[in-house]
């Protein structure tokens, strides 16, 4: 029996410095976001980078709860990975900066962007 296609499309491309995980979505759903992340801390480890940028192309969030039970698992899972999320949508600004503080707070190295150009600023800089 063949897999349902996931509800997102995720691509890779490795840039000088960072690997990019483009990520588009119309929702991303609790179970969803956990393949997902699965799917990009794979690609971290295969091409052993210590740093991510996402670019979230995803119009929504998902509820609080769920979001802080997410970054609390991309902390661990991305532990020794700077991570740049570039998100589009302004109104997200609020919950998307709670998902990076609760990751930070657990020893994550997460920021939130609203372009690439500024993201790769920050993921390039000496940590």
């Amino acid at each position: 029996m063949e897999e349902p296609e996931p509800p997102y499309k995720l691509a890779f491309e490795e840039r000088d410095g960072y690997l990019l995980a483009d990520l588009k979505a119309e929702i991303m759903e609790y179970d969803a976001a956990q393949d997902c992340l699965l799917e990009i801390a794979r690609e971290i480890e295969r091409l052993k980078q210590t740093r991510l940028m996402v670019h979230r192309q995803v119009p929504t969030v998902m509820p609080r709860g769920q979001l802080f039970f997410t970054s609390a698992n991309m902390a661990e899972s991305f532990k020794h990975v700077k991570v740049a999320f570039v998100n589009p949508y302004p109104d997200l600004d609020e919950a998307l900066n709670f998902g990076a503080l609760t990751a930070n707070n657990r020893g994550a190295q997460f920021n939130i962007f609203r372009d690439i150009e500024t993201a790769e600023k920050w993921l390039l800089k000496s940590q």
